[in-house]
């Protein structure tokens, strides 16, 4: 004989039980990740191409930097040589008409 529970209600009947479980991802959502990952490289490979220009260009001007900088001592050791330049350091005006005077407030 069947207890109360066992017995099949019409409400019961109509639907069946379902489980509580994790469904399994669907083929859709492979493609999906697919065009997101591939459009996420696509985007990280141009960014790495920018980011070499950049670094390229910048190594061009260290070496100019760095050229100019070379002529600069060479000139100055010309000035030495020649005695017209007496320190390193550079001559400041005597006079003071030729300061730039200017006032600040705190």
């Amino acid at each position: 004989m069947k207890s109360l529970n066992e017995i099949r209600t019409s409400r019961s009947a109509k639907r069946l039980p379902r489980t509580k479980s994790a469904k399994p991802k669907k083929p859709s959502q492979n493609y999906l990740n697919m065009y997101v990952l591939t459009t996420e490289k696509e985007r990280l490979e141009k960014e790495l191409k920018i980011i070499d220009r950049r670094r390229i260009e910048l190594i061009m001007r260290i070496n100019d930097v760095s050229k100019e900088l070379r002529d600069i001592e060479a000139k100055i050791s010309e000035l030495k040589k020649a005695g017209e330049l007496k320190s390193d350091a550079p001559e400041l005006p005597i006079d003071s008409k030729q300061w730039k005077k200017f006032s600040m407030n705190y």
